[in-house]
C-alpha cells in the first residue's frame, strides 16, 4: 500500500512555522504479522545546516 504524508511543525521557542516533513513510502506485508515499510523522506529546517535533508529508510512492523 504506498502512502505520502506532508507535515509542517510550529516552534514557539522561535513563534515560527520551523521545519516541513514529507515522506513517500509503502508498506508490503511479507506475512499476516509482519510488513515492512521502505521509504523516502525530505526535511527542510531553515533554522539548521543543512536546511535540506534526504533520508532513505526501512520499518519492520509486527501486529498480532
Amino acid at each position: 500500500m504506498p502512502y505520502a504524508t506532508a507535515e509542517t511543525i510550529y516552534d514557539t521557542r522561535y513563534s515560527e512555522w520551523k521545519q516541513q516533513r514529507y515522506q513517500l513510502g509503502m508498506e508490503v506485508g511479507l506475512t499476516e504479522s509482519w510488513r515492512v515499510e521502505p521509504y523516502l523522506e525530505m526535511r527542510v529546517d531553515r533554522l539548521s545546516e543543512p536546511a535540506r535533508v534526504y533520508a532513505l529508510g526501512l520499518a519492520l512492523k509486527y501486529f498480532r
